[in-house]
């Protein structure tokens, strides 16, 4: 069982599961953010006691007893290190667990408001799962749209249609 199914499992009983999600996130973004916190986090020559210390003095009433709980599994294991991939797989499941999943839209443009909208609409209701959209700006695929939906990618760029066309004349050269 990972650390993000158990703790997930914990605040499902207790509902808590999106307030858990944000807490977790919101620390993954924090260690992200700042080198000397990253550091701390995976750094192995700190005890795993000092640490213990320094991590209740600083999230100790502020962090949820399950946070805290699962501050001390990581930091007991040595994995503080994986809280952003924790983090992730804790959205993860709250999107399983409540029929959501993300979609990444990458474009050459942003879109407006009612463009994203309605791609997110489209998506629902091909999948049959309510989408929620994280839209990229990326110049280089010129124009067209690149989807990745869970673990599949969609690419219907300009580039990705000009490079399979480079592809496929290369194959029909003659040699």
């Amino acid at each position: 069982m990972s650390y993000a199914t158990a703790v997930m499992d914990l605040a499902a009983e207790s509902g808590q599961m999106e307030s858990v999600v944000a807490e977790v996130r919101d620390l993954a973004s924090l260690v992200a953010a700042d080198e000397q916190t990253s550091q701390f986090f995976r750094n192995p020559t700190i005890s795993v006691g000092r640490r213990w210390a320094v991590l209740s003095e600083t999230f100790g009433g502020k962090a949820s007893p399950l946070v805290m709980g699962l501050l001390r599994v990581l930091n007991s294991r040595r994995r503080l290190g994986i809280i952003e991939a924790v983090a992730d797989a804790c959205e993860s499941l709250l999107d399983q667990r409540q029929g959501r999943m993300r979609v990444d839209i990458t474009v050459a443009q942003p879109l407006d408001s009612a463009l994203a909208a309605e791609a997110a609409a489209r998506i629902s209701a091909f999948t049959g799962k309510a989408a929620v959209v994280r839209q990229t700006v990326d110049e280089s695929i010129i124009g067209g749209i690149v989807l990745r939906i869970e673990d599949k990618l969609i690419d219907g760029s300009v580039r990705g249609q000009l490079e399979q066309m480079r592809r496929r004349m290369a194959a029909a050269a003659p040699r």
